[in-house]
C-alpha cells in the first residue's frame, strides 16, 4: 500500500506555520547570525513582506533566509518551530479536528497503522491460510 501526501502548493514550513509563528523563529535566528537589517526600523514589515512574498510564489523557506539576509538554517527553524507545533498538534487533536497538514499525516499514519494492526494485522494478505 502507498500514500502520497503533500502539502499543497507550500513547502513544509510555509504549509504548516503561520507568519506569526514564523516571524518570532527568524528573527532569533536573524539575531543569534548578528544580521545588521535587525537594527532597521523596518524589519518587522520587511520580514511579513518576505513571507507574504514566498507564500505567493510558492518558494520554499530557503527564499526568506535569502531576501532578509540570513544564513539558511532549516534545521535551527525547526528546533524553533517545535514547541508551535506540539500546540498546535494537542489543540487539532484535542478536538479531533486536524487541519494544519503535517497533522494531518501524522493522524492519517496512525489510522493506516491500526487498520494494519490487532485482527485485522493477523489476517494476512486477501486468500493467504
Amino acid at each position: 500500500m502507498v500514500h502520497i501526501f503533500v502539502w499543497g502548493e507550500d513547502t513544509y514550513e510555509l504549509a504548516n506555520f503561520t507568519d506569526e509563528e514564523l516571524m518570532p523563529a527568524l528573527t532569533q535566528i536573524a539575531q543569534r547570525q548578528g544580521n545588521p537589517r535587525l537594527g532597521e526600523p523596518t524589519w518587522e514589515q520587511d520580514l511579513a513582506a518576505t513571507l507574504r512574498d514566498a507564500r505567493a510564489k510558492h518558494v520554499d523557506i530557503k527564499f526568506v533566509f535569502s531576501k532578509m539576509r540570513m544564513s539558511e538554517s532549516k534545521t535551527e527553524l525547526a528546533r524553533l518551530l517545535w514547541s508551535a507545533l506540539l500546540r498546535k498538534s494537542e489543540r487539532e487533536y484535542a478536538d479531533d479536528q486536524p487541519t494544519t497538514p503535517v497533522v494531518r499525516l501524522v493522524s492519517e499514519v496512525h489510522r493506516v497503522i491500526s487498520r494494519q494492526t490487532g485482527i485485522f494485522g493477523l489476517k494476512g494478505p486477501s486468500g493467504a491460510p
